[in-house]
């Protein structure tokens, strides 16, 4: 990257995200309703009681369009990234750039995943001491939009109780065992240790399999 980064959050989009007990909340951001003319919201709300979450997305000023998912149908999180390159240096080398995080979640049975939110904002590019030589920027600016997606990924995870990708198959010891953490019930290891989501302690789970 350039030789100094400075991070600030004006210099990103990124919804409203905040926690009420065992309640998860997150909402369109500020910016992007005001484009929009307040014409587009999206709300979430995460139920870690009711084991639910709500969406709720409303456009045209007064569609509404309601899902309430429940946590046993979310298979995955879905938490990719994408970059444009905004500027070029001497030889076309890329010294700036717009990222773009997504947070969706894929659903058991359905083959398109629920698009929740966007975190999107400036980047950074590394180019170092070269970079600076060829034209690009001592002082190279950054979004928040990093940081803020993988605090909401974060936050999902424990309040849903999913990973990200696709779930780690059941596997099986020599006896045909199925091993799984004995307090969340993921996937683990067919060995004793330490679950990798919850640190609860991992053992069988099933008996071996048929046949």
């Amino acid at each position: 990257m350039s030789l100094v980064v400075a991070r600030s959050s004006l210099l990103s989009s990124v919804p409203r995200v905040w926690v009420d007990g065992d309640h998860l909340h997150a909402r369109t951001s500020l910016g992007v309703r005001a484009l929009s003319l307040f014409s587009y919201a999206m709300t979430l709300h995460v139920d870690r009681r009711a084991r639910y979450v709500f969406i709720e997305r409303r456009t045209l000023w007064f569609l509404r369009r309601s899902r309430a998912i429940p946590f046993r149908q979310v298979e995955h999180i879905a938490y990719r990234f994408s970059s444009l390159t905004t500027e070029r240096g001497l030889g076309g080398r890329p010294t700036d750039q717009v990222e773009s995080f997504s947070v969706d979640l894929v659903l058991k049975g359905e083959e398109e995943p629920v698009r929740l939110f966007r975190f999107r904002g400036e980047g950074s590019v590394s180019t170092g001491y070269l970079g600076v030589f060829l034209g690009d920027a001592v002082v190279d600016l950054e979004g928040g939009q990093e940081d803020a997606s993988r605090r909401f990924v974060a936050l999902l995870q424990e309040f849903i109780g999913v990973g990200l990708g696709k779930p780690m198959p059941r596997l099986r010891d020599g006896s045909g065992q199925a091993w799984a953490c004995l307090s969340c019930t993921r996937p683990a290891p067919p060995r004793p240790g330490r679950c990798l989501y919850c640190g609860g302690e991992a053992g069988p789970s099933e008996g071996p399999a048929p046949g």
